[in-house]
């Protein structure tokens, strides 16, 4: 069972039937680019996609013929992702909670813009290193303070340009709305956008190595690259 609320279980549910809409804006398709990039994949390891949403992240590593795990809360994303990939395994999980995952499980991690909802950033951060084998990696994107969904479609506009950009106006005006109650959920502490220093603060406090932190997804998001 999860303990997602009712008004939570809701807004996923919406937010899951328009969120692939985002695959069409070119600042999306950089950002699992450059995560699966940054994870220098290697074919027969085992990887986690925690906080796996509708499986666009989790899909692009298979490609790449190794074992690829797809994690969620929201049961919502869940089917939107088993219905797209059905070669690809979908649990649920609550990363506010200890993983069903023993200890240096995974060769690599990712977690694409998931970090913001959990409850307890040091908490899940920790879960992360715990499940990560030796010198295995983490790689992932967290909405930075500031962080502004007009932003990215100004970004796509300036590289497509407005009458190319205008078809995907409406469902992207949708995502947008969907990121306003992100935003106002946001200022009431509910989630959390993050500055580089608490995000470097937060890696601080686990033994990673080599970590790096960088501006993505035209600058809205701070992208990280750990190892354990």
């Amino acid at each position: 069972m999860n303990n997602i609320s009712h008004k939570d279980d809701l807004f996923w549910k919406i937010y899951s039937k328009i969120y692939d809409s985002i695959l069409d804006l070119i600042p999306y398709k950089q950002l699992l680019h450059e995560i699966y990039s940054s994870l220098e994949i290697q074919p027969g390891r085992k990887y986690l996609d925690a906080g796996c949403g509708t499986g666009n992240l989790t899909f692009e590593i298979k490609k790449h013929n190794v074992e690829i795990i797809g994690m969620d809360y929201s049961e919502n994303m869940l089917n939107k992702a088993r219905e797209k990939h059905k070669n690809i395994p979908f649990y649920f999980g609550d990363l506010n909670k200890r993983l069903e995952y023993n200890d240096d499980s995974f060769d690599g991690i990712v977690s694409n813009n998931v970090l913001a909802y959990v409850k307890d950033l040091n908490f899940t951060i920790g879960e992360f290193y715990r499940i990560l084998k030796p010198n295995g990696k983490l790689v992932l994107a967290t909405l930075r303070k500031g962080f502004s969904p007009l932003k990215i479609y100004l970004n796509h506009v300036s590289a497509e340009g407005f009458l190319n950009s205008f078809r995907i106006l409406l469902p992207i005006m949708l995502v947008g709305l969907c990121n306003m109650i992100i935003l106002q959920r946001a200022g009431r502490g509910v989630y959390h956008l993050l500055t580089y220093r608490e995000l470097e603060e937060i890696l601080k406090n686990y033994n990673f190595t080599d970590f790096q932190i960088k501006n993505a997804y035209a600058n809205q998001d701070l992208l990280v690259i750990a190892k354990k």
